[in-house]
């Protein structure tokens, strides 16, 4: 708890973390994270859910210093039936467990697609939602990427599984 807890030490500011993988976090946890904090909002960015969860391989993959272009289609299809690579993308639990502890006032939902398409505008609505002075930031701050992982397609075959296992979302 001190080491997240540091994380958010600033009086009289906002401070926030990002992952996706608080998409993954049961009721559980965001208990114990209102428990930590006085107050919260969180703005959930959703995306495209087969890309989403290609995403999750490819860092997956990263994280584990192997190469996804080098795999063979069985290794890639090991990782994408691992539970949580869908998981992120099944945005539909995920909006129920942030509705059951959030009021709907400190929730804000955008759109990854949208946010690339334009970043200066997302970050001027995220600053209204909060309610504090707009960003102007420069173009290199806009462009910046932590952890990004290659934009390389993965095999045909996962894909349509994936497409076929997350259609519903």
């Amino acid at each position: 708890d001190e080491w997240y807890e540091a994380f958010f030490d600033t009086p009289g500011r906002f401070a926030m973390d990002f992952t996706p993988e608080y998409a993954l976090l049961p009721d559980a946890g965001h208990q114990h994270i209102k428990r930590l904090s006085e107050r919260q909002k969180v703005v959930f960015l959703m995306r495209e859910p087969v890309e989403r969860a290609s995403s999750a391989i490819r860092y997956f993959c990263k994280q584990r210093g192997c190469d996804v272009t080098t795999m063979s289609d069985e290794e890639i299809f090991d990782i994408a039936r691992k539970p949580f690579i869908a998981s992120m993308s099944r945005y539909d639990k995920t909006l129920s467990t942030l509705a059951r502890h959030y009021d709907d006032e400190n929730l804000l939902f955008l759109f990854y697609e949208n946010m690339m398409a334009d970043k200066a505008g997302t970050l001027d609505t995220v600053c209204d939602w909060l309610g504090i002075e707009r960003l102007d930031l420069p173009a290199d701050q806009l462009e910046r990427r932590d952890n990004p992982t290659e934009a390389h397609l993965l095999p045909t075959p996962v894909i349509e599984e994936l497409r076929r296992k997350l259609s519903p979302v």
